[in-house]
């Protein structure tokens, strides 16, 4: 959970992860992701830099492992090279 958020804030979203507060998630255990982190995942969903897992679930309390993160940082590496490109 705080991974997502962090990555949203650090690519400057935050006004955007605001405005979505009351975006209806449609992950199965979407009800364990905290009001104010809402709108968070569903900036980060719409810009493709997570997806949550096969069986529908974000999994907000779980840990993040190391390959989790890397993933993060490496899809939006590969974007921002693809814009300034």
């Amino acid at each position: 959970m705080w991974a997502t958020t962090l990555l949203v804030k650090a690519l400057k979203l935050d006004a955007e992860a605001k405005a979505k507060i009351n975006t209806k998630l449609t992950f199965t255990d979407a009800d364990e992701i905290p009001a104010g982190s809402v709108g968070y995942v569903a900036v980060a969903l719409e810009k493709g830099l997570i997806k949550g897992f096969e069986n529908n679930t974000f999994r907000p309390n779980a840990p993040v492992t190391r390959a989790q993160l890397v993933h993060y940082w490496i899809v939006q590496m590969i974007k921002w090279l693809e814009t300034t490109q």
